[in-house]
């Protein structure tokens, strides 16, 4: 008999998931139809060699980006990578458009592909930085201390 209290309440909770998703899908649609696009997102990976972590970190970002229907361009930054990283990004750029690689050999150059990437285009940038454990904080010390900005 505990089981059919147990299917009732799986049930009415999936009735009531059903109802909450659908009702937010409706309300996306007429935001999207009375205001367009969200802006797009730009997302810039850091990378060195990151061939075992890049492409679930790309089909990752690219499903969210799907489930929310935003237009999102990836832009992955090598350091210099001495595995595989290069070879996995081009074999997924074949399948997606807004994937995008760049190669540079100094942290000066990575700060220059900030400031083109994040300001070039009016859009929501986010950074990743896949590399060693504490260049984030000394890159983005780096991008706000430079007076160029």
């Amino acid at each position: 008999m505990w089981w059919i209290l147990l299917y009732w309440i799986l049930a009415m909770y999936g009735a009531g998931t059903l109802v909450v998703q659908s009702v937010r899908a409706y309300q996306r649609r007429r935001h999207v139809a009375a205001y367009g696009n969200p802006e797009p997102v730009v997302y810039l990976l850091l990378v060195e060699n990151a061939c075992e972590t890049i492409e679930g970190s790309i089909r990752w970002i690219l499903g969210s980006n799907l489930l929310h229907r935003r237009e999102c361009r990836i832009v992955v930054v090598d350091t210099g990578s001495t595995d595989g990283t290069e070879d996995i990004v081009r074999l997924l750029q074949v399948k997606n458009e807004g994937l995008d690689y760049c190669r540079v050999p100094s942290e000066d150059e990575v700060l220059e592909v900030i400031r083109n990437v994040c300001f070039a285009e009016p859009a929501i940038g986010c950074i990743y930085d896949l590399r060693l454990p504490g260049t984030p904080q000394a890159i983005t010390s780096a991008f706000l201390d430079s007076p160029s900005r």
